[in-house]
């Protein structure tokens, strides 16, 4: 959608079918069920159940919540260590979760993508993190050839620490988040645009197969003339990859006790997401999802896979998971993960096995996030949801679907039913149209 089309869009009709993007309280889509629904795990069902597979392909995530301060934004699980020892015990826990589930997977579980996230994990030294890159390997069996993954912060990489990771990973991720050093200052964030022009400069120099950058839309002070600044900035770094998130204001964040006039208002924040489609889809990249753009070949197989309704094993605290249909999260924060991991190998918290009716919501409603302008197989294959469920879509989410396309936010493509142009505008809030079904 051009920002000229945007300007005919009907915001109070699309409300009023509850389709409505807000700053505050309004979280991301990544799962289903959602967290706050899904129950105290019951570990020995957990431990017996989980496992009861013959072999499965899937990516690894590597929670790392150190933090070298705390962005006013960010409503992840992270800290800023107070000692040396808080970092030390969270490794070796690590290490012992990552040594349960070696033991319970006994080889049947192959590793074909890397994630480290954060947090962040180049908080971390060089050989810190690429001990412990090492002694996954030991503990599980990795596929000759992955992506590898780890997310930065520009304060965080000297050259000689990016040149020593690009010995571990293939793709680098750095959150600039702005090139506005204003807007910057107002999220707290611990660079300048300077500082991350230079890490994205010195990422390239050493190696890594792509570079992507996170930027975030709709900070304090920001305004579309900032955003638009960034956008040309990013688009002349000649990166692999960009990715555009809308801010979401959760409670436990600085941010959160803000009013809501120190930010820039929905239209603004639609007007921003449709500057960054256009600027980067006239750049010849590859919308892959509603947020993301990569160069051609360049695109992100952790995300494609999860949004597909992929298996993943996610370690460290707070740590989610998708495996042998149970969907579960570990203990945080740190004490709590650490005494957990001591007590009993497994720190799962939340979690159960998921039913067939949730598993077709979760198909349909994270699918949609592979939807993009220039995407040729937009959102979710229907033979796939069919062949998988012995139902067609329509007959399950007919209600929904007759909704959304009447609100032009869903278009068929072939195969695919995904979103629209509009829609791509509101992915996360179609999401949830579909999750509303139960």
């Amino acid at each position: 959608m051009t920002l000229k089309e945007l300007q005919n869009l009907d915001l109070k009709k699309l409300a009023l079918e509850g389709i409505e993007k807000s700053k505050f309280d309004s979280a991301f889509v990544y799962r289903y069920p959602f967290s706050e629904d899904l129950p105290p795990v019951d570990l020995k069902e957990f431990e017996k159940n989980a496992f009861e597979f013959d072999s499965v392909k899937m990516p690894l995530y590597i929670h790392i919540p150190f933090c070298t301060k705390a962005c006013f934004y960010c409503h992840y699980f992270k800290t800023v260590p107070s000692s040396e020892k808080i970092v030390e015990d969270y490794l070796r826990a690590l290490e012992k979760e990552a040594a349960a589930y070696s033991k319970k997977l006994e080889n049947k579980a192959k590793i074909n993508c890397l994630f480290f996230g954060g947090g962040t994990p180049t908080y971390l030294s060089a050989e810190k993190i690429n001990k412990l890159v090492s002694l996954l390997k030991e503990k599980f069996e990795f596929a000759e050839k992955i992506e590898a993954t780890i997310e930065s912060s520009p304060e965080t990489l000297s050259e000689e620490k990016i040149f020593a990771l690009a010995d571990k990973f293939n793709r680098l991720s750095i959150g600039v988040q702005s090139f506005d050093n204003k807007v910057l200052h107002d999220a707290n964030r611990n660079h300048s645009s300077e500082e991350a022009v230079k890490a994205i400069e010195m990422a390239k120099a050493a190696g890594f197969k792509s570079v992507n950058i996170d930027l975030i839309y709709g900070l304090s002070g920001q305004s579309t003339e900032s955003w638009q600044k960034t956008l040309e900035t990013a688009a002349g770094l000649g990166l692999e990859s960009v990715t555009a998130s809308s801010l979401r204001i959760l409670c436990g964040t600085k941010f959160r006790s803000m009013p809501k006039t120190s930010f820039p208002s929905e239209e603004q924040k639609l007007k921003m997401h449709s500057a960054f489609i256009e600027k980067f889809s006239n750049q010849g990249m590859l919308q892959c999802f509603p947020y993301q753009f990569v160069k051609q070949g360049q695109e992100m197989f952790f995300l494609e896979n999860q949004w597909s309704n992929g298996e993943f094993l996610g370690l460290g605290a707070s740590s989610c998971s998708f495996l042998n249909k149970w969907d579960f999260n570990n203990w945080y924060p740190v004490q709590n993960y650490v005494k957990k991991v001591e007590e009993n190998g497994f720190p799962t918290a939340i979690g159960k096995r998921i039913s067939k009716e949730e598993e077709m919501i979760r198909m349909l409603a994270l699918g949609m996030k592979k939807s993009g302008v220039n995407r040729k197989d937009n959102g979710v294959n229907k033979a796939d949801f069919e062949k998988k469920f012995g139902v067609k879509i329509e007959a399950s989410f007919g209600t929904e679907i007759l909704k959304l396309k009447k609100l032009d936010l869903l278009k068929e493509s072939g195969s695919h039913l995904g979103l629209s142009s509009i829609g791509l505008l509101f992915f996360d809030e179609v999401a949830r149209i579909f999750a509303s079904k139960n």
